[in-house]
């Protein structure tokens, strides 16, 4: 099983759809799963996502990497 979270945005190709970090401009950017940040606490995750959406107005969503990866991936 995949242990931690991941933060996601919806409606954008798979290369752009998870956070990585942010930049020099503190705007956050975003790659493929295999950049992605994998936070170990939700509560580490939902704060990240919160000053995504607050500060940059973007919309995403924390998921457990499981749900991504099924058992024995």
């Amino acid at each position: 099983m995949m242990h931690g979270y991941i933060i996601e945005r919806q409606g954008v190709s798979w290369d752009e759809r998870f956070y990585k970090s942010y930049d020099s401009n503190n705007e956050p950017v975003f790659g493929s799963d295999k950049g992605a940040t994998i936070f170990v606490s939700r509560e580490d995750a939902e704060s990240t996502r919160m000053k995504i959406i607050n500060e940059s107005h973007i919309y995403v969503t924390v998921h457990a990497r499981s749900e991504f990866y099924p058992p024995g991936f």
